[in-house]
């Protein structure tokens, strides 16, 4: 029976990890779980690929190509170049950022030499592009268990390589096998992301759970997602390594149809939403609790007709508590 991980904890180790129950550095949870596959992210794409495939008769070992996922190999990909991680990002401390509005910063004189006139155009091939086909070899567990610089330095690549667009595959060693990350998956457009969203959700917790309280739920029952994504790259932040830097939204009507599957559906509904997860406020009209600043955000919101009240903090996650009114 293959087995397949999945989930926000499984994305978040899929590297060596520091886990802050045990206070220290671990293996991959591919490695301690002896799982045969990965699934990090937002796992629609690579998790129908991998169900479809599985169903055609190709077995689980052979599934080892699909974007957002990670498996064990003793070897790279066949067909694939290397680049140590060293190469592309220098481990020890980062240089402050300079100033772009400084005055002692080093210019170039834009000079023109030499004739102006025109000049023939050569059509060259295709080259390949320096991310295809090519992955970065990340320190081993070994080392990221053993030097804080070089854990950093790991942690600060994986972000980097989250671009679908452009990003390479990530290879780290545990023992004598490495643990191979394929890049990110194209992230869903507005009516794909509707779609997933539209999918009949129980929204209660699983009956094995009894009538145990589950502080988790209690916090996310009555909240709305309605994006993924951020570019921000906030050290507290997980974010990006999740779900990667392109923001992805819904629609209004599926924001809105969501909000009727809660009032129809989740037991001690009183008509408050508490939360909508929005990152998009802050970062594309800097929403502040200045009204006119705010006013953009807040007309956008209460165009649904069923928004009372906004509250747009300073904070770079927003945060909005929504009367319902009953059907």
């Amino acid at each position: 029976m293959p087995v397949v991980l999945g989930g926000i904890e499984a994305s978040l180790r899929r590297i060596a990890h520091y886990d802050y129950w045990s206070d220290k550095v671990r293996r991959s949870v591919l490695v301690d779980a002896k799982a045969d596959l990965l699934i990090y992210g937002n796992g629609e794409r690579p998790l129908v690929e991998v169900a479809h495939r599985l169903a055609a008769g190709e077995p689980i070992s052979s599934i080892v190509d699909v974007r957002n996922t990670a498996v064990l190999r003793k070897t790279a990909q066949p067909g694939w170049t290397g680049v140590d991680s060293t190469r592309l990002d220098s481990p020890g401390r980062i240089e402050p950022i300079l100033n772009p509005y400084g005055e002692d910063l080093p210019c170039v004189a834009h000079t023109v030499k030499g004739s102006t006139s025109g000049k023939p155009i050569t059509v060259q091939a295709h080259k390949p592009k320096q991310w295809e086909k090519t992955y970065v070899l990340l320190p081993s567990f070994e080392k990221v268990n053993n030097d804080k610089v070089m854990y950093a330095h790991a942690s600060r690549i994986l972000h980097h390589e989250t671009n679908p667009g452009s990003a390479r595959a990530l290879m780290q060693k545990h023992g004598d096998r490495y643990v191979w990350i394929n890049p990110p998956a194209i992230p869903l457009q507005t009516d794909e992301m509707d779609a997933v969203y539209a999918l009949p959700y129980q929204r209660v917790p699983h009956p094995s759970y009894g009538t145990s309280r589950i502080p988790a739920y209690d916090m996310i029952r009555f909240s709305i997602n309605i994006m993924r994504g951020c570019f921000g790259g906030c050290a507290f932040c997980s974010i990006t390594e999740h779900e990667g830097r392109i923001i992805q939204s819904r629609s209004q009507k599926s924001i809105v149809q969501e909000i009727e599957a809660i009032r129809d559906k989740v037991p001690g509904f009183t008509g408050i939403i508490s939360d909508l997860a929005d990152l998009r406020p802050t970062f594309t009209c800097c929403a502040t609790s200045h009204p006119k600043r705010s006013k953009p955000v807040a007309a956008r919101l209460a165009s649904t007709q069923k928004f009372v009240r906004t509250w747009i903090p300073t904070m770079s996650r927003s945060s909005s508590s929504i009367a319902v009114p009953a059907p």
